[in-house]
């Protein structure tokens, strides 16, 4: 996968922070690889076990808000789901950041009930170990505002010190974060608004966007599970009302309002977002872990009233573990399903890629590997069998992570490197650093036999070119132009 073989990447540059994450990501896995070895297994490693922490934590804030029943079917829920099941595989963000959310979601609902420091403490600080992670766990905070808020009986611990103690321990563990960005132009604040389409300073309602982003989150929950969530809120909500308005004397639990304040705050962002334009399925990961212990709760209490809700409910994960089962083999083989087939393309074929990379490397004597892409690049680097360096067409201002590291500059004067792209384009920065281009071979990724995407690959004689002064343009940090001879 290619957010994996980046983040492979980071690791073996260990930093306090990068350019659009914090450093969790880069230290579990560089954790992995050490104790276990820089390959796939080592790579996915806490990956695994962070997964099982994860069902831990379904279990036990089901038991501490309702029962241990709706604990068990939370842990069994989760697994049906494909965003939570086939994400437990793979080392990105998600697993570390869904286990803080779900950690920080246990411990405060401890917290609220204790007038000492440590619960509230540990809670800061798991909701920072995650923002580390991925940025969005901070919104955990503002949850717990809103549910206090909402919440007549929990409003008196907005006036606790110990309460605003865990805003507090939260902002100590993002210092690390603060000092890099201040220290590399806030490239991270810029990069975040740039993503979330905030610094152009217009707006516009896509219906076709947000339509796209509805249906990518039925998808990634399925069909099933996401109506049971949107039920489980509304029905939470329109109970709510209906007693503040005093035309209800239906008690409703505090468990119920927590959960709901823990998955509003990010669908509703994102929402937003994406009626301008569509945001990726995975970015209301964490809205999502928190639903689903609401909707296993609502369901098992309106299904010991009615045993056709409680079969309509199984045979929802019925088919919710079909798809679940389909993916998993889908992410390991063919399986002749052009949907399925056709998302794992995206990652499929790189080790065939690298091994005809590294044969036309050897032909042509390239001292180094290019590429248009970071993901291509950063594959490429991880199945090749050297395990080389790769780099990315240099370029003005910061684009990506390769920014921050030294580029093909520092060292490889005279020398020639293959350029990988799955491009028709020739970048023009190439042509002028470079004595001569040429194409050598229009190559094909496969998998299983069959052929999943073309590549050109060019071979790049002699960096330098016939310029007496070549200047590289400065990235991340200040670098002296190269000085050639003139050739």
């Amino acid at each position: 996968m290619q957010d994996e073989a980046y983040y492979r990447l980071w690791s073996m540059h260990l930093d306090w922070s990068y350019f659009s994450k914090g450093p969790g990501v880069a230290y579990v896995m560089a954790a992995g690889r050490a104790l276990v070895g820089d390959h796939e297994l080592g790579i996915r490693f806490f990956a695994v076990l962070l997964s099982g922490g994860i069902g831990l934590f379904f279990f036990h804030l089901g038991k501490s808000l309702y029962s241990e029943r709706v604990g068990f079917w939370a842990v069994v829920t989760a697994a049906c789901v494909p965003i939570f099941s086939v994400g437990s595989v793979l080392m990105t963000i998600d697993p570390i950041s869904v286990f803080f959310w779900m950690a920080a979601s246990w411990t405060f609902w401890q917290a609220r009930k204790s007038p000492e420091l440590p619960w509230w403490c540990l809670t800061g600080f798991l909701i920072g170990v995650g923002m580390l992670a991925k940025y969005t766990n901070g919104v955990q905070l503002l949850c717990f505002l809103l549910f206090c808020g909402l919440s007549r009986v929990n409003r008196s611990l907005l006036g606790t010190g110990r309460f605003w103690s865990m805003f507090l321990v939260t902002g100590l563990c993002l210092v690390p974060v603060l000092v890099w960005n201040q220290r590399n132009d806030w490239i991270t604040v810029v990069h975040l608004l740039h993503r979330g389409q905030l610094d152009d300073g217009s707006w516009s309602f896509r219906p076709g966007e947000l339509m796209q982003f509805v249906l990518m989150q039925a998808l990634v929950l399925s069909p099933f599970i996401f109506v049971g969530l949107i039920v489980a809120v509304v029905v939470v909500g329109w109970s709510y009302f209906k007693k503040q308005a005093g035309k209800s004397s239906a008690a409703l639990g505090s468990a119920e309002i927590y959960l709901v304040s823990l998955f509003l705050p990010l669908v509703i962002l994102y929402t937003l977002l994406s009626t301008k334009e569509a945001g990726e399925a995975n970015w209301t990961v964490l809205s999502h872990a928190s639903g689903l212990v609401l909707m296993v709760a609502l369901w098992l209490r309106w299904s010991d009233r009615s045993r056709n809700l409680l079969w309509l409910g199984r045979a929802g994960l019925a088919v919710s573990l079909l798809a679940v089962i389909l993916l998993h083999l889908g992410s390991v083989r063919t399986v002749g399903i052009k949907p399925i087939d056709k998302l794992f393309d995206r990652s499929r074929g790189s080790h065939d890629l690298a091994r005809q990379v590294a044969e036309l490397q050897r032909e042509h004597g390239a001292s180094f590997i290019i590429s248009n892409k970071y993901g291509h690049a950063s594959l490429i680097s991880f199945y090749h069998p050297e395990r080389p360096q790769t780099y990315l067409p240099n370029a003005k201002g910061i684009q990506n992570q390769f920014s921050f590291w030294p580029d093909y500059s520092d060292g490889f004067w005279a020398e020639s490197a293959l350029f990988v792209t799955d491009s028709e384009e020739m970048p023009e920065q190439l042509k002028r650093e470079f004595q001569e281009v040429r194409l050598v071979k229009e190559a094909w990724s496969h998998f299983e036999g069959r052929a999943i995407r073309k590549f050109n690959i060019y071979l790049c004689s002699e960096f330098g070119g016939e310029y007496e002064n070549i200047e590289i343009p400065v990235q991340a940090s200040e670098r002296k132009p190269i000085q050639g001879k003139k050739k």
